[in-house]
């Protein structure tokens, strides 16, 4: 067969062969990008902590007699947990209580030789009073007497004088025996007075000498009465200090013995116990009987990353509200407040330990549980947000599959901003108005054609 009529017969043979169908277009499921207003939130790691943890330990060695709460129970502040073996530390009150007796005896003792001395002293007073007033009339006898010894010795000097005048002129017959006999008298007399007016001087002189021992005894009655009073004051100065030391035993026995009841100090959750009956429990060992937790409200601690502090200057946490998402994907139905920030920056993390408060009547969170915090923020005027499940990496860029007007498939580099929920903010790359698949890089290859299916 020539060649020429070889290209006719093929060309005729083409010319038969029917066109080869249009591609079918994929099905995928696409957004319309849209501008909006979007509350900003942040999201951290946080773990939920009694507001208050009281670690309730032993103050006094003992015996663990009864545990008188459940495990993980609730208990309320003065609640009973614990009773220790409380014989020792009554022994020990009772001991103290005796020693205090005896020593309020030694104060009233003290008190009563104080009293006995102030009673002596005052007797003595009254009495050197009246040895002062004896010895003043003794020295008016004095004085009265010794006027009576001068004047009567006075009045036997005249009478000596006549007995010496008279007596020579008896014999020159001037004067009578009876006379003479009288002169003598008188001078007798006069003489008997002067005795008698010296014995009333000498009886006066004796009761003022009497009157100033009398005073003499009284003086050294009041100093041996001050003495006994000086000495009963410090006897009651000891006692007393004996007794303020032994109502401070009585307290501190007390306190011992109260020791032996183990109170809740706060209303909370209380733990497993770390003891059990019969085991001796000991101060100090650093191991709690067990903890009670304040648990409603709640605290739940985050750390805050350096940067986004930084970020931030100006946050105000105070007027912050806090929600919980839990680990099983639900929303906690409070809201938190805050409570407070960490006084710095931790060396080891490079955050802020913040604490929000929640409130827990329920007692659904639990001391050590685990939770994702998030915060409002601000709000993003204007944005762009698509779903996560949109945006796929692609040569190191973050990428979604736009729908162009011809129906085909364009991949698109987008700048992307904060996470919000399960959806990004786009800050470049996204017009609004356009398709973008959802499926990403799954759904469609770039120049796909594809038939959108809204959501």
């Amino acid at each position: 067969m020539k060649p020429h009529f070889l290209a006719l017969l093929l060309a005729g043979c083409a010319a038969q062969t029917p066109a080869a169908p249009p591609p079918e277009a994929t099905k995928v499921r696409a957004i319309t990008a849209q501008l909006q207003d979007v509350p900003l939130e942040e999201e951290w790691i946080g773990t939920a902590e009694g507001k208050v943890n009281a670690r309730i330990q032993a103050q006094i060695s003992g015996t663990l007699l009864r545990q008188n709460y459940k495990d993980g129970s609730f208990v309320r502040r003065g609640q009973l947990l614990f009773e220790l073996d409380s014989r020792p530390a009554q022994a020990a009150l009772e001991q103290a209580e005796a020693q205090c007796a005896q020593a309020h005896g030694q104060v009233l003792q003290a008190d009563s030789q104080k009293r006995a001395a102030q009673a002596a002293r005052d007797q003595a007073r009254d009495q050197k009073g009246q040895a002062q007033a004896a010895y003043q009339q003794a020295l008016g006898q004095v004085e009265q007497t010794n006027g009576g010894l001068a004047e009567a010795q006075a009045h036997e000097k005249r009478t000596a004088l006549d007995e010496d005048k008279i007596r020579p002129l008896l014999g020159d017959d001037a004067v009578t025996q009876q006379d003479l006999d009288n002169a003598v008298q008188l001078h007798e007399a006069a003489r008997a007075q002067v005795r008698s007016a010296a014995g009333l001087v000498l009886t006066a002189e004796g009761a003022k000498a009497s009157a100033q021992a009398q005073i003499r005894l009284a003086e050294s009655a009041i100093r041996a009465a001050e003495a006994q009073i000086g000495t009963s004051e410090a006897n009651r100065m000891t006692a007393q200090a004996q007794l303020k030391a032994a109502e401070a035993a009585v307290k501190q026995a007390d306190i011992q013995l109260g020791y032996t009841r183990i109170l809740s100090p706060i209303d909370g959750i209380a733990g497993v116990a770390r003891v059990q009956v019969g085991d001796l429990v000991q101060p100090g060992t650093g191991d709690p009987l067990t903890e009670v937790s304040q648990i409603d409200p709640i605290k739940v601690v985050f750390n805050l990353p350096e940067q986004q502090m930084l970020a931030h200057p100006d946050r105000d946490w105070k007027k912050a509200n806090f929600l919980i998402r839990l680990s099983s994907g639900k929303d906690y139905p409070a809201q938190g407040k805050f409570f407070s920030e960490d006084r710095g920056v931790a060396m080891a993390t490079g955050s802020v330990k913040i604490t929000a408060l929640f409130p827990n009547p329920k007692q659904d969170l639990k001391p050590g549980q685990f939770a994702r915090i998030r915060s409002r923020q601000s709000v993003a005027k204007g944005v762009i947000l698509v779903p996560q499940e949109a945006i796929f990496p692609l040569l190191n860029r973050d990428q979604v599959a736009v729908v162009g007007a011809d129906k085909k498939v364009e991949y698109r580099s987008v700048t992307l901003g904060q996470l919000v929920g399960n959806r990004r903010i786009v800050q470049k790359g996204l017009e609004p108005g356009e398709l973008v698949v959802l499926d990403g890089s799954k759904s469609a290859q770039p120049g796909a054609l594809v038939e959108v299916e809204k959501t």
